[in-house]
């Protein structure tokens, strides 16, 4: 009995060891958000409240850097740890049409200082990684076409969109990436197709939105139009709330499903 329990005390700093070395990455971004996150408040943002928004683009830049440590850990693996390529798909054509407009006008840009910079910038590494994981992701048998999914958001927006820029082509751009980013998981949830992604990516991603959310829920008499209902502030809450009404049921699913067993010691299963 006490033998077992000085050999059960011995082996518990090498199992802490060993899974901080198997956690190794996920700490490093965690360690570098905690550090980073401060700095943009107290150097970057000038302590105004559309600092939020740029904290939803860090936190989506994150997320999206979780699923991709969590997809290469997990390459050549027949399990999938990925989102499809379909949503990939729909979620890079988002992003190009928000960061469309984003880079040129400041309509739907922060008011402070990290507006000038660093939301843009988190956006297009988050791009960068979304091109990334589609290189290795599955494709969704079933799911619609993703040129049918952007035709449908443009038409959508073209119909309900705020006129913050003061630009229809770019009003419409940036109205038709956030109906993308919305459509983008759709298609994996109602097909029961939910990939065993990374649960930190998908929290922090569920943070972003929930934050954008919370910024232009607050926002929502300033893209209100002169007169009749504020469909386009409708249409921004509505697009923010399914979004995290599919992030919590991936998340669920993640976090309380079925663990899979990894396809080898190189692949450590804490990577979820």
């Amino acid at each position: 009995m006490e033998e077992s329990l000085k050999d059960s005390a011995a082996a518990s700093p090498k199992r802490l060891r060993g899974a901080l070395m198997a956690n190794a990455s996920i700490l490093v971004v965690y360690a570098a958000g905690l550090m980073f996150m401060p700095l943009v408040y107290h150097a970057l943002s000038d302590k105004e409240f559309s600092a939020v928004l740029t904290f939803a683009a860090l936190l989506n830049f994150c997320g999206f850097t979780f699923l991709a440590l969590h997809q290469q850990a997990w390459h050549g693996s027949t399990i999938s740890v990925s989102l499809s390529s379909n949503a990939l798909d729909v979620y890079l054509a988002g992003l190009i049409a928000k960061l469309s407009s984003t880079l040129w006008l400041g309509g739907y840009l922060p008011i402070d200082r990290t507006g000038d910079f660093l939301y843009q910038t988190a956006d297009l590494f988050s791009l960068a990684l979304v091109w990334h994981l589609r290189q290795h992701a599955p494709k969704l048998e079933g799911a619609p076409d993703a040129r049918t999914v952007i035709i449908c958001a443009i038409m959508l927006a073209v119909w309900v969109h705020p006129s913050m820029n003061n630009h229809l082509f770019f009003d419409i751009a940036w109205m038709t990436g956030l109906y993308l980013e919305t459509a983008a998981l759709m298609p994996q949830i109602f097909l029961d197709a939910r990939p065993k992604v990374s649960s930190h990516g998908v929290l922090a991603l569920l943070c972003s939105k929930a934050l954008a959310g919370f910024f232009w829920y607050h926002g929502f008499e300033d893209v209100a139009p002169d007169f009749g209902i504020n469909y386009p502030g409708w249409g921004i809450l509505a697009s923010y709330a399914i979004q995290l009404l599919l992030l919590v049921d991936l998340s669920l699913y993640c976090i309380c499903g079925t663990d899979a067993n990894p396809p080898s010691e190189s692949a450590p299963a804490a990577l979820v």
